[in-house]
C-alpha cells in the first residue's frame, strides 16, 4: 500500500503538475521558435529560400550521396515525410522538395551526373508526387 499521507501525496502531485506545465510550455516555445526558423526567408547563393527549403536541400544532398554518413537517416526521413500525402504539412514539404529539386536539376544539367539506381528510384517517387 501507499506509505504517504494524503497531504504528502497531494503536495507531490501538485509539484508534478507544475513541473509538467513548465515542460509543456518549454516544448511549445521551442516549437514556435523552430516554426519561425523554418518559415523565415534566407538568402542562399543569391536565391531566397525558407528554412524548410534549406533543410530539404540538405536532406536531398545527403540522400543523393550514398557515401554520406547521414545517407540512411536522410532516406528514412524522406520516406516518412512522403508517406503522408493528405496532410497539409506533407503538401508543403512536397512543394518545397519540388522547388529544391528544380534548383538541383539546374545545377545538375551543367554537370555530368548519373545517379545510382537507388537515387533514381527516389527521384521517380518525387516525380510521381508531382
Amino acid at each position: 500500500m501507499n506509505q504517504r499521507t494524503k497531504s504528502e501525496a497531494r503536495e507531490l502531485g501538485k509539484k508534478g503538475g507544475q513541473a509538467s506545465g513548465r515542460s509543456r510550455r518549454k516544448k511549445a516555445d521551442l516549437r514556435k521558435l523552430l516554426q519561425a526558423a523554418l518559415n523565415n526567408p534566407y538568402d542562399v547563393d543569391g536565391q531566397t529560400m525558407t528554412g524548410a527549403e534549406m533543410v530539404i536541400a540538405r536532406l536531398m544532398d545527403a540522400a543523393n550521396n550514398p557515401e554520406s554518413r547521414n545517407f540512411g537517416k536522410a532516406i528514412d526521413t524522406i520516406l516518412k515525410l512522403t508517406e503522408e500525402p493528405t496532410a497539409l504539412d506533407g503538401l508543403r514539404i512536397e512543394q518545397a522538395a519540388l522547388r529544391v529539386k528544380s534548383m538541383q536539376e539546374n545545377i545538375w544539367s551543367s554537370q555530368t551526373y548519373e545517379p545510382d539506381p537507388f537515387t533514381k528510384s527516389i527521384q521517380e517517387r518525387v516525380r510521381k508526387a508531382e
